[in-house]
Formats: C-alpha cells, sequence, structure tokens
C-alpha cells in the first residue's frame, strides 16, 4: 500500500507538471503570436501612411472612400486603413476638404523658405511632431527625399561624403550601418540602413518634416526585403558609420 501510495503522488506530479509544461508552452506561443501581430500592424499602419501621402499628393485631392477601396485592394486591413488615414489627416501638408459633398484629402503642399541661415530647420509644427511619434520603426531601413535639387550636380566622392556626413552629424546616436546617394534622382533621394529598428526610428524622428536648406525632408520606411534587393551589400554592414570628422 505504502508503495501503490509513492506510485499514484508520483502519477499525480507527473501530470501537474505535463500540464504546466502545455499551458506554459500555449502561453509563449500565445504571446508571440500576439507581439508578431501587433509589429505586423504597426508595419502596415507606416506603409499605409505612406501610401495615403504619396496618393493624395499625386492626384491633390484623394475621396475618402477612394482611399479606403484603394488601401483595401493593397492588402491593408480596416483598422490599418483608418489609422493611416488619422495620421495622414494631420500632415500639415494635407487639409480635410469636401468637393460635392465627397470627403477627402486635399494636397496644399509644402511651405518653403530660402533664406535659412543654417541648412536644417527642425520644428515644422505640432501636427508634424505628431506623425514622428506616432508611427514605430517597422523596419531598419529608410527612403529619405529632399536632400539634394536635380540642379545640384552631384558628380564627385567629395559631394556624396559632404551629403552623408550631414545625414550622419543630424542623426547622432541612432547608429547608422550603410548609405546610399542615388545622384540620377530628380527628387534628392538617399537610402539607408540603420543597426537596428529602433535606431531607425530615431533617425525617422529627427529628419522627417525636417527642412534642408529650404526643402521639406520627408523619410519612408524600407522593407527589409525590398533594400536587399537593391542593395546586398547592405546585409552585411554591422559597423556604424560616423562622420568624416570624428574619424
Amino acid at each position: 500500500c505504502h508503495l501503490w501510495s509513492k506510485i499514484v503522488l508520483l502519477a499525480e506530479w507527473i501530470v501537474k507538471m505535463g500540464v504546466t509544461t502545455v499551458i506554459a508552452i500555449l502561453a509563449w506561443f500565445g504571446v508571440q503570436w500576439y507581439l508578431t501581430n501587433q509589429q505586423k500592424h504597426k508595419e502596415d499602419v507606416a506603409f499605409a501612411v505612406d501610401k495615403v501621402v504619396d496618393l493624395t499628393k499625386t492626384r491633390k485631392f484623394l475621396a475618402v472612400e477612394q482611399m479606403k477601396k484603394e488601401l483595401s485592394s493593397s492588402g491593408f486591413s480596416k483598422d490599418a486603413i483608418t489609422e493611416a488615414f488619422n495620421v495622414a489627416s494631420r500632415d500639415s501638408r494635407i487639409n480635410l476638404d469636401s468637393i460635392n459633398n465627397i470627403a477627402g484629402l486635399r494636397w496644399v503642399g509644402e511651405t518653403s523658405t530660402s533664406s535659412l541661415s543654417t541648412p536644417w530647420i527642425s520644428d515644422r509644427g505640432e501636427a508634424d511632431r505628431s506623425i514622428s511619434s506616432y508611427v514605430l520603426p517597422p523596419t531598419a531601413c529608410l527612403k529619405i527625399r529632399g536632400m539634394f535639387t536635380p540642379a545640384r550636380k552631384i558628380m564627385n566622392d567629395e559631394d556624396i561624403m559632404q551629403l552623408v556626413d550631414t545625414i550622419l552629424e543630424k542623426s547622432t546616436g541612432n547608429r547608422i550601418i550603410h548609405v546610399v546617394v542615388d545622384r540620377k534622382s530628380p527628387d534628392g533621394i538617399v537610402y539607408l540602413r540603420c543597426l537596428t529598428r529602433s535606431d531607425a526610428g530615431g533617425v525617422f524622428k529627427n529628419l522627417n518634416c525636417s527642412m534642408y536648406e529650404g526643402r521639406p525632408i520627408s523619410i519612408k520606411f524600407v522593407r527589409e526585403s525590398r533594400y536587399d534587393e537593391k542593395f546586398p551589400d547592405s546585409a552585411k554592414c554591422t559597423r556604424p558609420l560616423r562622420p568624416s570628422s570624428q574619424k
């Protein structure tokens, strides 16, 4: 009887441990599923905001229903579309408007300031700051628009280095590991990759909606898979870049 009671206790202990282990495993998978879905939602919102801004800028007026239809056809969820609309509508370059009782977003453009004592002007209003703080870093890769004009001929390495130094100095504290200046871009495009998504978020907040040499700077997050396709060698970069003056 004494032996049997020990066997029963052992069996109960094994069952309890098994149940506890199963619950722990299910809980772990549940947390991972939740975090993955949250991150995907953040990415979707960030990319949806970019698409809304681009569509509004291109068409000058974007009806709300048309926006929902196009984003939905691109695979964005209803929640992502709603959040993207709320964020984009706070952009200082966009106004809420209506034409023939059709609600939509109207592109009003940027305010340019040509006579500047410093190349960077960081504050373009509370609405712009709200966008920067709202959009969380979905990837570690960024596309900066407006860093130079088509009239500016970037022909040599010294010009490129100066432009890269400008970005690195403005992004102090955020680890940038790869930078490419698209010399032929009519929009002054610069691509960059950060060591982590957190670093990319810091660069985004520092540069997005700033003014550089009188031009508005805008930044988009680029999916890492696309960045790898465009710049395969960037995946091997791990050392943070520093301005030439600090080398």
